[in-house]
């Protein structure tokens, strides 16, 4: 009786849990859309270019790289994969992006965590940016191509 009362337990916070993704994934996807709609998604592109063209990645890496940046892991990697999805990242950028993000996602949120031990919100910020743009070039040198 209780491997089924384990099961269903199981099955309720596994319906739970995807029914919270829903609530954060729908809405940012949406967003994504009318923000294309309405040609912002150009400027995003535009302005990231020095970083993307730095990197040597595809234009439209740019806004994985922004969520990831300031919203997180979580949410970052949703638009990667559906930009990968909809064909707009080849396989090298898709690489890239990840360490960046691996190094550098949820800045803010992150970052502020540090500040009531006595961290220095500036140079915390600075030294996660700054390193994950290095390890980025570096790999982005070494990886020439993926299939």
């Amino acid at each position: 009786m209780t491997l089924i009362i384990t099961l269903l337990e199981a099955v309720k916070n596994g319906v739970l849990a995807i029914l919270n993704l829903a609530v954060i994934i729908f809405p940012l996807m949406i967003v994504i859309e009318v923000l294309k709609d309405l040609k912002m998604m150009e400027k995003l592109t535009n302005i990231m270019s020095p970083l993307t063209n730095a990197l040597k990645i595809h234009k439209d890496s740019s806004l994985p790289l922004v969520i990831g940046v300031i919203l997180g892991l979580f949410l970052g990697a949703g638009v990667l994969v559906k930009s990968v999805d909809d064909g707009n990242l080849d396989k090298r950028s898709l690489v890239i992006v990840s360490i960046f993000l691996a190094l550098c996602h949820a800045v803010f949120e992150d970052t502020v965590v540090f500040v009531p031990i006595g961290a220095n919100l500036l140079i915390v910020l600075l030294v996660r940016i700054i390193a994950a743009f290095f390890v980025a070039i570096v790999a982005s040198r070494f990886i020439k191509e993926l299939n």
